[in-house]
């Protein structure tokens, strides 16, 4: 129907309705093809067939090369679409020539749990800082594409970069968790590459000893690139709702707030950050311990608060009840079990503030939490449209 549609209308434009197409027409041809490549686009597109097969999906996408070339076969080279495709190389190859390359040791590994990992390998630059319009030279929610060739050559998957390593840090950090195929493939090689200590302090983990993954591995990676979460300084109250290894880009934006709180800046606003993080392991727990420690003991937290919840069903009567920290000894945060409501969250944090406060509100982590949150955000502004300023901000790709 939408071929014949298209058809009639551009018929219609050269003043021929009635005239018929030829089936050997070029036009008529290279729209079937366009249509037949854009079929398993459009399929590998639909959400639960691209988290299964992602590697299907991400392959068949490069047929948009050909769609493109045979576009212009189609319909002609137009100024937009030249002007279009000129920016999108320019792009390519601007990302082409930032590629960083490191090698084995160049990378420090860490395995913190059998889930997720810690990547570290050396900064470009000594301070890894953006400059936001208005806001001064703040270190925001930032994430890169990193690509490993021994497992493929053209996958490139995106990470949060964890900036809650002290000010001038030599190394990027990433945390890793291994939700998808190639994260545990990438997991499996940074296990094989070295001997690690497993859950229990007593026990090594060896090395596998197949010779499906090579031990020797190089690691690529892209150029910095901010989020949108990195306009929540815009707002005088930051609500941050995190999922698991999500809490990594939320520790960076409370170490930037402590690195500018006291700068004053067109748009820099922001006063006070609640966290709200859902965790499943006790070992998870280690990421905001080790944040907390790398502070100044001196350092004013009383711009932040922290709610915790243990989601996990297993071992609950030997997880903590309360979070403390070595270096904030009066800092005891309580441990709740389960989910929360996600809307009375919001609705007792905002509660708390007078109606012309401006309350922005992000959720990091995996794409169920992130939509709830989001639709969450959207019912509570609208019960509440005439009382309070809140804005969503997506922070995940």
């Amino acid at each position: 129907m939408l071929f014949y549609v298209h058809n009639r209308f551009n018929l219609k434009d050269k003043g021929s309705p009635d005239e018929l197409i030829s089936a050997t027409d070029s036009m008529l041809v290279t729209g079937i093809i366009i249509i037949a490549l854009l079929l398993p686009l459009l399929l590998t597109s639909i959400p639960p067939i691209r988290r299964r097969f992602f590697e299907l999906f991400y392959y068949t996408h490069h047929l948009f090369i050909l769609i493109i070339i045979i576009s212009f076969v189609h319909a002609g080279g137009e100024a937009f679409w030249v002007v279009s495709i000129i920016i999108y190389v320019v792009n390519k190859v601007l990302n082409f020539l930032s590629i960083q390359k490191y090698k084995r040791d160049k990378i420090k590994v860490e395995i913190v749990s059998n889930n997720f990992m810690k990547l570290q390998f050396p900064n470009r630059f000594t301070k890894s800082s953006l400059d936001i319009v208005g806001m001064g030279s703040v270190a925001p929610s930032q994430y890169l594409y990193v690509c490993c060739p021994q497992l493929s050559i053209f996958q490139w998957h995106p990470f949060d970069i964890s900036d809650s390593q002290p000010p001038n840090s030599p190394y990027t950090t990433l945390i890793i968790s291994t939700q998808g195929s190639w994260t545990q493939k990438l997991y499996s090689l940074m296990l094989e590459s070295q001997s690690i200590q497993s859950d229990s302090p007593n026990t090594v983990v060896q090395p596998n000893q197949s010779n499906q993954i090579p031990l020797e591995f190089t690691l690529w990676t892209s150029r910095k690139i901010a989020t949108p979460l990195s306009y929540i300084f815009e707002n005088n109250v930051a609500i941050l709702i995190a999922g698991g290894v999500g809490i990594s880009p939320v520790l960076s934006i409370i170490r930037a707030h402590l690195d500018n709180k006291n700068e004053k800046h067109k748009n820099y606003h922001l006063k006070y950050i609640h966290v709200v993080w859902m965790h499943r392991s006790a070992k998870q727990l280690d990421l905001l311990k080790d944040f907390l420690n790398s502070l100044d003991p001196e350092d004013n937290l009383d711009f932040v608060s922290f709610s915790l919840y243990y989601t996990s069903t297993c071992d609950i009567s030997s997880h903590e009840k309360f979070f403390t920290c070595q270096n904030f000894p009066n800092l005891q945060i309580p441990i709740e079990y389960g989910r929360p409501d996600i809307f009375s969250v919001y609705q007792t944090i905002i509660s708390y503030y007078e109606s012309n406060t401006k309350i922005g509100i992000s959720a990091i982590g995996s794409e169920i939490l992130t939509k709830h949150a989001k639709r969450m955000a959207v019912k509570w502004r609208l019960h509440n449209i005439f009382r309070f300023n809140v804005g969503y901000y997506k922070a995940v790709l």
